[in-house]
């Protein structure tokens, strides 16, 4: 893509950003569409049938549904973006790529060790950091997220006493 977009906009940060929007709207309008088309059409029509205007449907039932997957998607397409960016520092855009490619260069063994774990630990976090979000998207969308508000308030005494 990047060797494409380079006759038309030239080198730097321009094609690196216009390749990396096309790399990453495969794998975010796929999720979404999954996501959505994994909803159980019953849990739609249960919402109509509560009364549910076409927006209250999609806010809070639709959405926190389909969440987990959309995240899911977000998460890959970070990842991927990342690595795919690394190798945008070949056509002038910048980034973590250039200290990686100037270790190829100058056949530095160390620089490309850093580069490389460099590179791989902004992935690795991202990854986490992206499976966080989505594990807690995936309770909520259970119902099974206790929120701050759940955990501070007041506990009251079941048992009767006499």
């Amino acid at each position: 893509m990047f060797a494409l977009l380079i006759p038309i906009v030239g080198l730097g940060t321009k094609p690196a950003i216009i390749g990396l929007v096309f790399y990453s709207q495969l794998i975010l309008v796929r999720n979404v569409i999954v996501g959505f088309q994994t909803i159980d059409p019953a849990v739609v029509e249960a919402g109509r049938g509560m009364g549910f205007s076409h927006w209250q449907l999609l806010y809070k039932i639709e959405l926190p549904l389909a969440l987990p997957v959309i995240i899911g998607g977000i998460r890959i397409a970070a990842v991927t973006v990342i690595g795919i960016a690394t190798i945008a520092a070949w056509i002038n855009a910048g980034g973590i790529g250039v200290i990686l490619f100037e270790g190829l260069y100058q056949n530095s063994l160390p620089k490309m060790i850093w580069g490389t774990l460099l590179i791989s630990s902004l992935a690795i976090a991202t990854n986490q950091g992206m499976l966080k979000l989505e594990n807690r998207a995936l309770l909520s969308a259970r119902g099974e997220l206790i929120t701050m508000h759940e955990v501070h308030a007041p506990k009251t005494n079941t048992k009767n006493h006499p």
